[in-house]
């Protein structure tokens, strides 16, 4: 059964490392988000100026298209990374299903274990009463 325990070990580590890249993606990703809703932020703001000022309405023409290029490669990082999420989230619910195959198998084997030693002390303690009651049979007769 040592062998089992450090499988369960050995599986709930991989577990646990696959969750944390898990983690660390969704952070990544979050992170992506943040920076496309701030690139957004800036743009509204810069197009305000732009507004109000025909020096900065003339240069506002590269500062778009700098944040278009930005903003599709902030995309495309996104995209990627939520993919990567995806392969994340099989690989730990594969390691989870793993996992659970070495629990029910120690749980069965616990239990079984269990009952193997209730029914050794039951024989043992019938074998007890039966000796006590030969003992007293033959006291009487």
């Amino acid at each position: 059964m040592n062998g089992l325990d450090g499988l369960i070990r050995l599986n709930k580590w991989k577990l646990d490392e696959k969750r944390l890249a898990l983690a660390e993606l969704e952070r990544l990703a979050a992170r992506l988000r943040d920076q496309l809703s701030m690139l957004e932020r800036e743009m509204a703001a810069e197009q305000k100026v732009a507004a109000g000022s025909i020096e900065a309405g003339i240069a506002y023409g590269q500062y778009a298209n700098a944040v278009i290029a930005r903003r599709a490669t902030l995309a495309q990082s996104l995209a990627e990374v939520e993919g990567q999420i995806r392969l994340a989230l099989e690989d730990v619910a594969e390691a989870f299903r793993d996992l659970k195959k070495f629990d029910i198998v120690k749980a069965r084997r616990d239990r079984e274990s269990a009952e193997k030693l209730k029914r050794l002390q039951q024989s043992q303690l019938d074998e007890m009463g039966l000796q006590l009651h030969r003992r007293s049979s033959e006291q009487a007769g």
